[in-house]
C-alpha cells in the first residue's frame, strides 16, 4: 500500500507491485512500468512532427516583434512580414517610429485582420522600448530572471494596456498577452 514518506509524498516504493498496480490505475497509468527517457520523448516527437525550427528573430525586441508581426497566420507569413519589417523599415525601435505609416500599414496588411491594429502595436512597442529602456531591450537580459521576466512583460502588458485605452473593441485575450477583436 502506498504510504506518506517522512516529506509528506506518497511513497509506492514500499508497497507491493499489486499495490502500485492498484495506486496507478487510478492516476490512469501503471506505476510499476518505468517513465520512458525524456530523449526518447523528444526523438519520437521529432519523427512525427519534424525538427524544430527557432524564429529568425534576434533579442528581445525582435522576439516580440516576430509575435506581433501576425494573428493567427503559418510561421511561413509571419516570416514575410518580419523579414519584410526588417529589409523596408528596420527592426529597432527608432527605425519602427521614424518609418513611413503607408510601409508599416502594407507590411501590416500581409499579417491578416485588423492591419491598422497591427501597426499601433508595433509603434507602441517602440514607445515602450525607447521610453522605459532606453531603446535597447536587450538589456533585460544582463538582469536577474525574475526582474528580466518582469521587465519584458512590460513591453507585452504596456502595449495592451495602451491599445485598450486608445482603440474601442480591443480585449484582452484569457491570458492577457494577446489582444483580439470583441
Amino acid at each position: 500500500m502506498a504510504r506518506r514518506s517522512s516529506s509528506g509524498s506518497f511513497d509506492y516504493a514500499r508497497g507491493s507491485a499489486q499495490d502500485d498496480n492498484r495506486a496507478g490505475s487510478k492516476l490512469g497509468y501503471a506505476v510499476s512500468r518505468p517513465m520512458p527517457e525524456f530523449k526518447n520523448v523528444i526523438t519520437k516527437l521529432k519523427k512525427h512532427y519534424g525538427a524544430l525550427t527557432m524564429p529568425p528573430a534576434k533579442g528581445p525586441f525582435e522576439l516580440v516583434m516576430w509575435e506581433n508581426a501576425c494573428y493567427l497566420l503559418p510561421d511561413e507569413c509571419r516570416a514575410a512580414v518580419f523579414e519584410g519589417l526588417r529589409k523596408q523599415v528596420g527592426l529597432n525601435a527608432k527605425a519602427i517610429l521614424k518609418a513611413d505609416p503607408e510601409i508599416l500599414l502594407a507590411l501590416a496588411t500581409m499579417g491578416g485582420m485588423r492591419p491598422k491594429v497591427r501597426v499601433f502595436r508595433w509603434q507602441e512597442i517602440a514607445r515602450i522600448t525607447i521610453s522605459q529602456f532606453d531603446g535597447d531591450l536587450d538589456q533585460i537580459l544582463k538582469l536577474p530572471y525574475a526582474q528580466a521576466k518582469k521587465a519584458f512583460n512590460i513591453v507585452l502588458s504596456g502595449e495592451q494596456s495602451a491599445l485598450q485605452t486608445k482603440l474601442p473593441g480591443i480585449s484582452l485575450a484569457f491570458n492577457g498577452k494577446r489582444a483580439r477583436p470583441v
